[in-house]
């Protein structure tokens, strides 16, 4: 499909045409009067659904549409991370499509990656591995949890890996 959303409409109760998405997938569900957020491996199986829900929504984000958004954040991302480099106390390299940052003191190194079967940038960082998904209402990738946006986040943690403030991404 086209556009930035799939949409399937499937009926719970005759349990027919359930999508198979891959684990991890966000899907948006839909009922007549609720609407959450929950991760494509709940179907079925979370007892805070609504089992007397009739029909859901399956909306996720088509690829072509991803990796733009992708692109973009990495791509500012290097932009701000290189100049932030200036000071000395990382550097960052790209390759196939990641991003690495890379500390000599104290000695460590970040990997972020686009995951596009699973619609999510990746941040393998301080023995942690970070999952940011596209938020439309914030326009960026955000790490749900904390509802905090990509490039803050990376500063975040190059500055607890450093032990400063010193770096601010823009």
């Amino acid at each position: 499909m086209r556009g930035m959303e799939s949409k399937r409409r499937v009926n719970l109760r005759e349990n027919r045409d359930v999508p198979t998405l891959a684990s991890g997938s966000k899907i948006s569900i839909e009922f007549t009067s609720f609407r959450s957020s929950l991760p494509g491996f709940c179907l079925g199986m979370c007892p805070s659904v609504n089992r007397d829900a009739r029909w859901y929504t399956v909306i996720m984000l088509d690829e072509l549409t991803f990796r733009r958004h992708a692109d973009a954040a990495l791509e500012a991302l290097k932009k701000s991370l290189i100049s932030a480099e200036e000071g000395g106390e990382f550097e960052v390299e790209e390759n196939s499509g990641a991003l690495n940052v890379l500390f000599e003191e104290p000695p460590g190194k970040f990997v972020i990656t686009p995951n596009a079967p699973v619609r999510q940038i990746w941040i393998s960082a301080l023995s942690t591995s970070f999952k940011l998904e596209w938020s439309e209402q914030a326009g960026d990738f955000v790490l749900v949890k904390d509802n905090i946006g990509f490039r803050p986040l990376v500063a975040r943690l190059i500055n607890q890996h450093l032990g400063s403030d010193t770096v601010v991404l823009t």
